[in-house]
């Protein structure tokens, strides 16, 4: 089967704490089903499965040693790539999640 991704992108400001947010990931995840249910096809019909709780990876990428005039930029391409990127329904979780760190205390969470 195939989908549409459905891309978001949050500016954050002030300090941001990896494990606190990816923490946050793993209780989303844990708590709705849908984001941990795989989806194939059986004898040319849709089926689905719900998972237990999986684990969920928060990606870090730093751009903060980037030109400021370029981090921007980069961001935008990084955030285009990951919003075209496909995500496999038969695979959980189905969410992919990426923290883009501009300065100490600015950043773009992506999801």
């Amino acid at each position: 089967p195939q989908g549409l991704n459905i891309a978001m992108r949050w500016l954050v400001t002030g300090a941001l704490s990896h494990g606190a947010a990816e923490g946050a990931l793993q209780t989303l995840v844990r708590r709705h089903e849908i984001l941990r249910t795989s989806f194939r096809e059986i004898d040319g019909r849709l089926a689905q499965e719900v998972h237990p709780p999986c684990q969920v990876k928060l990606n870090a990428i730093d751009l903060t040693a980037l030109p400021a005039e370029e981090r921007e930029a980069r961001a935008d391409e990084i955030a285009r790539a990951e919003a075209v990127a496909p995500i496999d329904p038969a695979r959980v979780p189905l969410l992919r999640a990426s923290f883009l760190r501009l300065a100490p205390d600015r950043g773009i969470l992506l999801l």
